[in-house]
């Protein structure tokens, strides 16, 4: 198995892979076979295997390897892949973080525990992380206050970057953060800090805008992530003009995919109605999607696609599911 470590040039989007499951909840390896071919297909630049939306909180120590294992043997170095690591104590940390990496894996996604407070118990908790997974493993370090309710200040980010090379991407999801992420590129080149590559999250929320201030790419779920691709594309080149009437085209899905709790159940269904899954299953717990849900995704869709039609702008596409034998 061939590896890509990521790097400070990461750039272009890394969608959350899904775990997808059957109708008994037993993980669905060719759907999810389907789900990475469908990702390369749209022009991905990396992956993230076992992040929030991939459910791993839910999935056994087993499961989770091998739905690891799965991916980077089907991507096969094309990309470089990068494993969630979620809010795992330290012990565990340095254990999934050796299995993933001697399987393959380009990096590790970490963030800070929650209940941390200030800047100092946020560094003292970084050290004790660098510590467990060792100099060698790269490291995406990802800001998200809505998730874990810690605050990270732009001077601690700047030491951070300073004090550990291996950290080479930074996950911006604060909210808001537009202003962080061009604080910390005006800032880290006049004070002389190397230069980091920062991905956006969030579900997409604001991505042209992340990508003007300063983002280099997006690292985030959407059951579009052609669109999301696209995005980053045309912003590369400047044309945030074209960037932005791609956007608001799917700012209502995105919008329905970001409702807390319900979020991934949206993003599912809209996958196994593209026929990207065999069945829109998520782990419980979840809310259900009712008659009223699912008839609204559908309407949302079709608008989608028919705009999408209306600016010239092709979808990557998708047929729907015909079981193998």
């Amino acid at each position: 198995m061939t590896r890509n470590r990521i790097d400070e040039t990461a750039a272009g989007c890394f969608p959350i892979c899904p775990t997808p499951f059957m109708e008994d909840g037993a993980l669905d390896i060719k759907s999810l076979d389907r789900l990475i071919d469908f990702f390369l297909e749209c022009g991905v630049k990396g992956m993230v295997a076992l992040g929030v939306f991939g459910e791993a909180a839910k999935l056994s120590p087993e499961e989770g390897i091998q739905v690891l294992q799965r991916v980077l043997s089907r991507i096969d170095g094309r990309v470089p892949t990068v494993l969630g690591t979620g809010n795992l104590g330290l012990r565990d940390l340095s254990s999934i973080a050796k299995t993933g990496m001697d399987a393959g894996a380009a990096g590790v996604m970490i963030s800070p525990a929650s209940g941390l407070r200030t800047d100092e118990q946020v560094y003292n908790y970084t050290v004790r992380q660098m510590e467990a997974l060792g100099e060698d493993v790269p490291v995406v370090f990802q800001d998200y206050p809505p998730a874990n309710n810690v605050y990270l200040s732009v001077p601690l980010i700047l030491k951070i970057f300073e004090d550990f090379p291996h950290v080479v991407v930074f996950k911006a999801e604060d909210n808001p953060g537009l202003g962080k992420i061009a604080r910390i590129r005006r800032e880290s080149e006049e004070k002389g800090i190397r230069r980091v590559s920062i991905l956006g999250g969030t579900g997409g929320f604001f991505a042209p805008a992340t990508l003007r201030r300063g983002a280099d790419g997006l690292a985030t779920g959407f059951s579009y992530p052609e669109n999301l691709v696209q995005i980053v594309e045309l912003s590369q080149r400047g044309d945030f003009d074209r960037a932005e009437d791609l956007f608001d085209v799917h700012l209502p899905l995105i919008c329905h995919e970001q409702q807390p709790g319900l979020g991934i159940c949206v993003r599912k269904f809209i996958m196994y109605r593209r026929g990207l899954l065999r069945t829109p299953v998520a782990r419980q717990p979840v809310p259900a999607l009712d008659h009223a849900d699912l008839g609204e995704i559908d309407a949302m869709i079709k608008r989608a696609e028919d705009k999408m039609r209306a600016l010239g702008m092709a979808q990557t596409a998708s047929k729907m599911w015909i079981d193998e034998a």
